[in-house]
């Protein structure tokens, strides 16, 4: 599992330093120039949705790995490669990079914050150390995000072209760790698998998918934009925040099974994204 791990965050780093290569000052700027859309962003993402996942692991009788899983994915920044698959549904271009980005800089603050105190308000404390969040962000996405960022300033634009080759190799080394992953583990998810669990995962994505598409706005590249940060963050930090609170327990069964129904939910709501669309012509 070290070396699934391994891979999982090699294929992290490349995609962020593709982002970087590729990462228009327009881009960046693009949040701050609308500061209500950033504060609206930055509360759905790290105030809302959290409140949601702990309202749903204090409210339904679940397994602990349940309950962790969903708090920890919710205060997880988004994964990186999520930019490309928000544009690719209909998204906002810019909006999602610079989403992305100013999330991988601000959740170095943002994220120790709430692994602390969203932990005291559980059954049992977080024990892992925020520090270790703050590393993992900068090993995993803004080191590699700002290299990439200075190898196009140095290179200028042309060096653009190289971002492409980069990301597919990094998202075919991603596909087999993930592979790997679920052939190890589908046993297990299983038999993990429970009636309330399923509810409960469902209706923390459906929350995760409405808040952001509701506080996204009127505008529907937006909205769309929004919704998937809200639902689909890096699995590496709430993986790192269960084994290091809970260790004994095999909490990447619930964060995979979780991850599962966030991909049956989101074909749902583009499905339903794109009947609004229809509806509006």
């Amino acid at each position: 599992m070290n070396i699934i791990a391994l891979a999982f965050n090699l294929s992290m780093m490349a995609t962020v330093f593709a982002y970087g290569l590729r990462a228009r000052s327009d881009d960046l700027n693009y949040l701050f120039r609308r500061p209500r859309l950033l504060f609206v962003s930055l509360l759905a993402m790290f105030v809302v949705v959290p409140t949601a996942a702990l309202l749903l692991a204090m409210t339904l009788d679940l397994p602990l790995g349940a309950k962790v899983a969903m708090v920890a994915l919710a205060i997880s920044p988004t994964s990186p490669l999520l930019p490309k698959q928000e544009r690719e549904s209909g998204g906002h271009g810019s909006y999602a990079v610079g989403l992305s980005v100013t999330v991988v800089l601000l959740s170095q603050l943002i994220t120790p914050g709430l692994v602390v105190f969203l932990g005291r308000l559980m059954s049992k404390p977080f024990a892992l150390d925020p520090l270790a969040v703050v590393e993992l962000m900068l090993v995993v996405a803004l080191l590699p995000l700002i290299a990439g960022m200075i190898v196009r300033k140095l290179l200028g634009v042309g060096v653009e072209q190289a971002s492409e080759p980069i990301m597919r190799i990094a998202n075919i080394v991603m596909l087999v760790a993930l592979v790997v992953v679920l052939a190890i583990t589908l046993p297990k998810v299983w038999s993990f698998v429970s009636v309330m669990v399923v509810l409960a995962f469902t209706l923390y994505n459906l929350a995760a998918f409405a808040i952001g598409d509701l506080l996204g706005g009127t505008q529907p590249d937006h909205a769309i934009v929004l919704a998937f940060s809200c639902a689909n963050r890096h699995p590496a930090i709430p993986l790192t925040i269960a084994a290091a609170s809970y260790p004994g327990q095999n909490f990447a069964v619930a964060i995979i099974l979780c991850l599962i129904v966030n991909g049956i939910v989101a074909k749902l709501y583009l499905s339903w994204r794109r009947q609004q669309v229809v509806a509006l012509k």
